[in-house]
Order: C-alpha cells, then sequence, then structure tokens
C-alpha cells in the first residue's frame, strides 16, 4: 500500500541523496502523525554521514518530530560486520530497528524514518516506525545484502 517516490528536492544536496541510489517510502498517515523512510546502500561511517547530512539539508525532514537512523555494513577490508544507531530522542527505537536488520540478516543499508508533527500522544503510535521500516525493506531488497 506504500511504494518508493523518488522526486527532486529545492536541496540540491538532498538530491544527491537520490542520485546516489536513495530512495524513500510514501508518507504513511496515522491519525494525526506521519512517517517516511529513506535508505541507501553504504559501505562505511563517511558514507553513512555523507547521507545524513544529505537528508537534514531537506527543509521538512529538519521540522520533522524526530529522526532515527541505523545503519549496518561490511567493511571492505576485514568484512566485519559495523552496525549503529541513533534515537535522537525516541528512546529505544533506533535500537529496535537495528534488531530487526539483524535478525533479517541485512547489511550495507543505511535506514532513516521521520516522524512529522503530530498532537496525539505517540505511545500508542510507536509501531508506525516498525512498519514503515518493514514496508521500506519488502520494497527495495535490492539496495542491501543479505549474510
Amino acid at each position: 500500500y506504500l511504494k518508493k517516490n523518488i522526486y527532486k528536492n529545492n536541496s540540491a544536496e538532498y538530491d544527491l541523496f537520490f542520485e546516489n541510489g536513495g530512495v524513500k517510502t510514501d508518507i504513511l498517515k496515522e491519525n494525526d502523525y506521519s512517517f517516511q523512510c529513506h535508505g541507501i546502500r553504504v559501505r562505511s561511517k563517511q558514507e553513512v554521514e555523507k547521507y545524513i547530512k544529505y537528508l537534514f539539508s531537506n527543509n521538512e525532514i529538519k521540522k520533522a518530530v524526530r529522526n532515527i537512523s541505523c545503519y549496518r555494513y561490511k567493511t571492505k577490508e576485514n568484512r566485519n560486520i559495523i552496525e549503529g544507531y541513533d534515537d535522537y530522542g525516541e528512546y529505544y527505537t533506533g535500537i529496535r530497528i537495528l534488531r530487526i536488520l539483524k535478525e533479517m540478516k541485512i547489511y550495507n543499508i543505511l535506514i532513516f524514518v521521520s516522524r512529522f508533527k503530530g498532537s496525539l500522544p505517540l505511545e500508542k503510535h510507536t509501531s508506525k516506525y516498525f512498519t514503515i521500516t518493514d514496508i521500506f525493506i519488502k520494497d527495495n531488497k535490492y539496495l542491501f545484502d543479505f549474510e
């Protein structure tokens, strides 16, 4: 019920995210909240940081209530898996998305989920972070690798 949607934005850095292979879901609306997932293939911490910077160059993402990032990649040199996340204040959400990637044995991916403004209490809607991540993974399997 959601599909990936690639479009140009007025930010040149945000456009670079898509020019480098990034994709995003359509916005998932739940009552008063909206969620959106971006993702891109990564192979280093430098790429993770660069693509997060590109995403934050978008005014809508900057204004989001929360932005959660999660990544896993294998190093080129020794093939170790490096992983990390940032909850940006939405406690335990990033680690739970990372757990999804680990359970599915996915690597070489950066997942970035934004939650846009809503006035209702969020407690009942935190599962939407995982719903939109699951939709993104199912629709974009070509982006990442499996162990």
